[in-house]
């Protein structure tokens, strides 16, 4: 079974608002790594069995790691807009179906 997540509890408990940009950067690189490295290592017959994820149920662990990569992608675009926005250099709303 795969342990439910709560982000913003663990933002507040991380203290990721007092974090440095870069550090945090670069903790979310080593972690990401972590990740490719341990799904490089899973066989065939590996990446068929199955999980239970807290919010989809059962899932074999090759679709585990997609929705991983999809919920990464969602949140570097929102990340992408938000700089955009920040700078004055896009109207934030005309990237928020993407």
């Amino acid at each position: 079974d795969f342990e439910a997540m709560n982000p913003d509890s663990d933002a507040e408990e991380g203290k990721y608002n007092e974090r440095e940009y870069d550090a945090g950067i670069a903790e979310l690189k080593a972690a990401r790594q972590a990740t490719l490295h341990r799904m490089d290592s899973l066989d065939a017959d590996e990446l068929q069995l199955v999980g239970i994820h807290s919010r989809y149920g059962p899932m074999p662990m090759y679709s585990i790691f997609e929705t991983m990569i999809s919920h990464d992608k969602q949140h570097a675009g929102q990340f992408e807009r938000t700089c955009l926005a920040v700078r004055g250099n896009v109207d934030s709303t005309l990237h928020a179906a993407k």
